[in-house]
């Protein structure tokens, strides 16, 4: 009997061991071990095994917005949306902080971009349960073996990677790696050095200088820019033309910075001298832009985003 007891606890111990405690899905440690045996077992069988890495977006905003408490829910109610959403054969954990891991095991890369896009939409679709049912939406790169990478280190690198574009792609999107844009990003960030640096440092400083004006901008930045970038790689612009386009979209309402909160925040319709006030939105942006050389070229897409060309 005592035996036993001891072989209980063992169990309960490693059991422990290989469980976030917060969301109560397998952490960093149990991934690497299943991510291990299923990659064995489709380098054995000849099969695919796809691998997605989850951001929440504006995680680290809300923890200092909204406290700790309630990043600690939005985590576990991530990952049970998580857990619903994915195929009975798929594998989700929390890889750490706010990210997460989704083992796809035979997936193609294209089954595989179909059932992140299904999460992201499932994502940025619930209320989560904070402040009266927040929007929230999530980043995810897909990495494919033996498509992307043909080990363990490397599928996990290759859907790091692809996470990390589609945050700077705008977030709020789904991205693999072989994705065209993610290509040219890291080519980019390869040949700009410290002046590439600068600039995106700059670039994420104004987007989040006009969020933390007004929140509800978090989502709608993002899909405008979203928009933008699809409508634009439809018109089979190139690649560079394309990041321009998006990068406007990100930054169309910086000018906002500059409404007072009486009018931003206001829950009723505008009067006549307000409405004057708002429209100033996009000079001031134009201006705003005007001053940094680098991204001088946005300054006509800023100032004539809401000219009527009819």
């Amino acid at each position: 009997e005592k035996n036993i007891k001891l072989a209980e606890n063992n169990t309960h111990l490693q059991s422990l061991a290989r469980t976030d405690p917060l969301t109560e899905l397998p952490n960093h440690r149990a991934l690497l071990t299943m991510l291990k045996q299923e990659l064995e077992r489709a380098q054995r069988y000849s099969r695919s095994c796809a691998l997605l890495f989850l951001d929440i977006d504006h995680f680290k905003a809300l923890n200092d917005s909204y406290g700790h408490a309630a990043g600690d829910t939005v985590l576990r109610e991530f990952a049970s949306l998580l857990s619903s959403t994915i195929r009975s054969v798929d594998s989700v954990g929390r890889w750490g902080g706010e990210e997460f891991v989704v083992i796809l095991p035979e997936a193609t890369p294209e089954e595989a971009l179909v059932i992140a896009e299904g999460i992201r939409k499932a994502v940025s679709f619930h209320a989560f349960e904070i402040s009266g049912g927040m929007h929230l939406t999530c980043s995810i790169g897909v990495a494919s073996y033996p498509d992307h990478a043909r080990d363990q280190d490397a599928l996990m690198t290759a859907a790091d990677q692809a996470m990390y574009g589609a945050k700077r792609l705008g977030r709020n999107q789904v991205r693999a790696l072989n994705d065209p844009a993610v290509t040219a990003l890291f080519d980019e960030a390869a040949e700009g050095g410290r002046e590439e640096s600068a600039l995106r440092g700059t670039v994420e400083a104004l987007i989040t200088l006009v969020e933390e004006r007004d929140i509800s901008l978090r989502h709608h930045t993002q899909q405008v820019a979203g928009l933008v970038r699809d409508l634009s790689l439809a018109m089979e612009m190139s690649v560079e033309e394309v990041q321009v386009v998006a990068l406007a979209g990100l930054l169309h309402d910086i000018g906002k910075v500059a409404i007072p909160d009486a009018i931003l925040q206001k829950p009723g319709p505008l009067t006549e001298e307000e409405w004057a006030q708002m429209r100033r939105h996009s000079v001031v942006g134009a201006e705003v832009i005007g001053h940094i050389p680098s991204i001088r070229p946005l300054v006509p897409v800023i100032r004539a985003h809401h000219e009527r060309w009819d």
